[in-house]
């Protein structure tokens, strides 16, 4: 949580000449808020997208995982806040979008990812929404849960490097 983005920072300065794709939650952007104000500077090309389930699941996930699914400080009812984040992209300049519906995703993806310079993407998901598969408390990166067969990973990676 909160790697994504010095991570695509890092990559976009030894790629100068590439476009960055970051996928970061609400909860990580938080912790490194002020990177956007790196990225806008330098005009770095990374495409943001903003998982946004308007509350920290995935810290949730490892308290219901290890904590009996106490989620003090990680709900509302703790006092999490859940700032709008395309008006916290706008305040540092960045071109935002919003996502929400399979339609939205169809028609603006292509425009998104091809766009100059960076750009921010929220994605507006179900409140509880879960990522799967993750990475859990302990385990190494080849060990996801549930699990993925290599090829799959493999097959994955390809597409990927293909098409952008």
């Amino acid at each position: 949580m909160g790697y994504a983005l010095p991570a695509a920072i890092g990559a976009s300065v030894a790629a100068s000449d590439r476009s960055v794709i970051c996928i970061t939650g609400d909860g990580g952007l938080q912790m490194n808020v002020q990177d956007l104000a790196t990225v806008e500077r330098m005009r770095l090309p990374i495409k943001m997208f903003v998982m946004n389930n308007h509350g920290h699941r995935i810290v949730q996930g490892t308290q219901d995982q290890w904590l009996q699914a106490r989620h003090v400080t990680s709900n509302f009812e703790g006092e999490l806040p859940d700032p709008d984040y395309i008006k916290v992209a706008s305040a540092y300049g960045l071109p935002t979008v919003t996502m929400s519906t399979h339609l939205e995703v169809e028609t603006s993806l292509a425009s998104f990812l091809h766009s100059d310079g960076p750009n921010v993407c929220v994605v507006e998901m179900l409140p509880g929404a879960q990522i799967a598969p993750k990475l859990t408390a302990g385990a190494g990166f080849h060990d996801l849960s549930p699990k993925i067969s290599p090829q799959l990973i493999a097959q994955s990676l390809k597409y990927a490097a293909t098409e952008i």
